[in-house]
């Protein structure tokens, strides 16, 4: 069997690994250019080879075609982003990786970037050798704050060498690793808490859609101005445009950057810049974690030619993680919650997206969240599914409004919720259109929501209206346009309106304060076929100079010939229910056929509908992969597609 090993150095560490390949009876080819490969190179390279030994090459589908033989991808290190996991499990190449191996390096080397910033010791180094003798004042760690965004396997082993340092210790992470924090002496906090506390705010998290740019002006606004960025994770975690505008105009006082969108990284604008510490990707860089991560991947391949089961296979989550960057949304932003009223072991939520890979970007994350969609306005939809000609329409002939004492007898139930509770305006009707609007987004923050969110066409947004719902709390509005009209290269009857609407929103924003985050946050949301990626590059480049956040989901096809029994992973189970403007309980927003009434409010609370046997059942059908036996799950449009790509 003939091996390529792409990654450079390999074996100038440690000489195991490639005896170790010679020893399996493994012709191996080594790198020959000492330098990273170029695509074309890769290609060559691969054309006859049974197995890669790889390092952080892109492998997408036109370089695997060039490998019609390749079985084995063995990564050195821990990240996978720019791997197509879905072309290597259709010509059923194993995709393996090396987690355990760097954590050590990388936590050390965040410690010393961060003591290095403290302490100013790159700067006072260059002053000595320019024959300046410059007893530079810096800070101690004791008795600073450090945020560690990212509770992994780096993250926590960050928080156990810092703890002789006398720090106070928070994180956040999407599945919160209790026991660990506990241990280490961390506690959890949502993400804005982090920014405004921090006085070091540590990035451990992989490059996904929901980690993009999650660093962005926003972000470094909401941080103090002593405050110090460090990045070991991975380059495009942080907008460099954006870091470097923080930086020069002081509002953060330091950065150590180690990983960056591309690389390698040179003379770049960060360059120019004294209040930054760059490193060259060297999180991996010690001779331990270079042996382990070479060993590593030698081992794997060399089990797979044995017929063994690998010891690090790629996991399911991460993969999925890695396909949604790849079509999911542009800038996604979100905040989460988590409750502890409810252990742990109890938490069937959690259970589920590890289960599942679910990462959700909904704006709560917690054992029992709820999102409640009301129908504040009915449009009865013309004949056929036209949810949406129906939500577009302004109220006319058989239109109806919600009324206000069914109104406050919801908000009066949600406001005993121990757990955390959002809401959101729309459905079947334009909740604009509802003159007590601002009143219930007024009423809706009162009852404890966290989160009150319009979802609108905005066509009849004016200052008053928009000057109204921020005296009331409005947290976020978010606008629909049709992909197919979604920019001035293809214009439809609806852009000038979704123009219209960000401009006034951006304008009473802009004389409300000068605060750059004020809210509401406006996002712009459209569907499209997640294979245009041109269309989506020229969406998001478009409305991101409008808009705080841009959104993608994938446009409603009919997917007949789905194998039903297909991998269905929905988070709305544990997080969504709908009530309509006459008081129905439905089960999510895309029951549109309501089949799936849980009852009627006030008759029916919205607890016991929450906790129901027939929400058990459903997230019981979830859990279990039948979702394709619960009735609206079966004609769920966001199933059919999912189920449809599956089964091509």
């Amino acid at each position: 069997m003939k091996i390529f090993v792409s990654t450079h150095p390999f074996g100038s560490v440690d000489a195991e690994p490639m005896a170790l390949l010679q020893r399996a009876g493994l012709e191996v080819e080594c790198n020959p250019y000492q330098r990273k490969v170029t695509r074309e190179e890769l290609q060559r390279h691969l054309a006859d080879r049974d197995g890669l030994i790889a390092g952080t090459e892109t492998l997408d589908k036109a370089v695997l075609d060039q490998a019609p033989k390749l079985r084995v991808i063995a990564r050195v290190g821990i990240g996978v982003d720019g791997i197509d996991f879905e072309e290597a499990r259709r010509r059923g190449i194993l995709v393996t990786y090396t987690p355990e191996a760097v954590t050590q390096a990388v936590a050390e080397l965040t410690v010393g970037l961060m003591l290095s910033l403290a302490r100013g010791i790159p700067v006072i180094d260059a002053s000595m050798k320019r024959g300046q003798w410059n007893r530079l004042i810096g800070e101690e760690l004791r008795g600073k704050t450090l945020g560690l965004v990212g509770f992994g396997r780096v993250g926590r082993r960050v928080a156990k060498l810092l703890q002789g340092f006398e720090m106070r210790l928070l994180a956040n992470d999407i599945v919160p690793d209790e026991e660990a924090a506990s241990h280490l002496g961390v506690k959890f906090a949502s993400k804005e808490e982090l920014y405004r506390a921090a006085d070091f705010l540590s990035l451990h998290v992989p490059k996904t859609s929901l980690t993009a740019d999650l660093i962005n002006e926003k972000t470094l606004h909401e941080m103090k101005p002593g405050a110090c960025l460090i990045n070991t994770a991975r380059g495009g975690v942080v907008n460099e445009n954006d870091l470097f505008n923080a930086l020069w105009e002081r509002r953060i006082a330091a950065a150590a950057v180690d990983v960056f969108n591309i690389e390698p990284y040179i003379a770049g604008r960060l360059c120019k810049l004294d209040n930054v510490l760059l490193t060259s990707h060297s999180g991996s860089c010690s001779r331990q974690a270079r042996s382990m991560m070479e060993r590593g991947a030698a081992e794997e391949v060399a089990r797979f030619f044995r017929g063994e089961s690998p010891l690090f296979p790629v996991p399911l989550e991460a993969m999925r993680m890695e396909k949604a960057r790849k079509v999911i949304p542009i800038n996604a932003d979100w905040h989460e919650v988590r409750s502890s009223a409810v252990a742990r072991s109890e938490d069937r939520y959690s259970l589920y997206r590890r289960l599942w890979g679910q990462y959700p970007t909904h704006n709560i994350v917690a054992a029992n969240p709820l999102n409640l969609d009301i129908e504040l306005i009915h449009n009865p939809p013309n004949p056929g599914c036209e949810m949406l000609e129906a939500y577009l329409a302004a109220p006319g002939a058989g239109s109806r409004f919600m009324d206000e004492g069914l109104y406050q007898a919801i908000m009066k139930e949600l406001a005993t919720f121990q757990d955390p509770a959002a809401v959101k305006f729309g459905f079947r009707g334009d909740a604009l259109h509802h003159p007590l609007l601002a009143s219930f987004v007024r009423q809706a923050k009162r009852a404890g929501c966290i989160e009150a969110i319009l979802s609108t066409r905005g066509r009849i947004l004016d200052d008053a209206l928009v000057q109204s719902l921020i005296e009331a709390g409005l947290d976020s509005v978010s606008l629909f346009i049709e992909g197919r009209n979604s920019t001035p290269e293809t214009p439809g009857h609806d852009i000038e309106d979704i123009l219209r609407a960000c401009e006034t929103l951006n304008r009473v924003k802009l004389r409300r304060v000068l605060a750059r985050s004020v809210r509401p946050q406006t996002r712009v949301v459209t569907e499209m076929e997640l294979g245009d990626t041109a269309g989506i590059e020229a969406y998001s480049k478009f409305w991101g100079h409008w808009a705080d956040a841009v959104t993608v989901t994938e446009r409603w096809t009919q997917g007949g010939g789905a194998d039903r029994k297909a991998e269905w992973a929905c988070s709305r189970p544990w997080q969504r229910l709908v009530i309509t403007w006459e008081g129905r309980i439905v089960l999510c927003n895309y029951d549109l056929a309501e089949e799936h009434v849980l009852g009627r409010f006030p008759e029916t609370s919205i607890a016991s509908a929450w906790r129901s046997q027939a929400m058990q059942d459903m997230r019981q059908a979830h859990l279990e992969n039948r979702s394709g036996s619960v009735r609206p799950c079966a004609g769920c449009p966001m199933r059919r597609n999912e189920i449809a790509k599956l089964a091509r």
